[in-house]
Parts: C-alpha cells; sequence; structure tokens
C-alpha cells in the first residue's frame, strides 16, 4: 500500500512571515552566505528565497523548505520558526 502525501504548507500571519524572514536572513547572514548560496544548498530558486526573505511568499513556504534552510544553516527549525 501506497502513501501519498501533500506538501505542507505553513499557514502564517504577516507578522510571523516577517519574523520568519528576519530569522533567516539573520542566519544566512551570521554564516557568511550569500542568497545565491544559500538557494544552491537548499535546492530552491534565488527569486525565491528572497521572497522568503522579504516576507513576501503568501503561503510562508513549504515546511519541507522550511527544515532544509535550518538543516544547511545549521539551527533547529524551532529557532526560524518560531
Amino acid at each position: 500500500m501506497t502513501r501519498s502525501y501533500k506538501k505542507s504548507k505553513l499557514q502564517l500571519n504577516e507578522e510571523q512571515l516577517l519574523r520568519i524572514a528576519a530569522k533567516i536572513t539573520y542566519y544566512r547572514k551570521l554564516h557568511g552566505m550569500t542568497q545565491e548560496d544559500l538557494a544552491k544548498m537548499v535546492g530552491i530558486t534565488v527569486s525565491y528565497l528572497s521572497r522568503l526573505e522579504r516576507g513576501k511568499n503568501p503561503t510562508g513556504g513549504s515546511l519541507c523548505v522550511m527544515i532544509k534552510i535550518a538543516d544547511v544553516l545549521g539551527v533547529k527549525i524551532q529557532n526560524i520558526i518560531y
């Protein structure tokens, strides 16, 4: 039996989006990475990462992408989404 899973989208309000955006940017810069570096390591486009870092992605990004970002930045997912 095979299970199919929908990609989980975070449902966030504007304040939460901006807080997550600031944390992604903070940790990325702390590690001396450019948006291009991080996007490549996560496997997303620079424009998608840019939208996440500006809090302009209405869905907040997929949970899978947030987990990958946290992993690449060497932080727990909780440090980014809370």
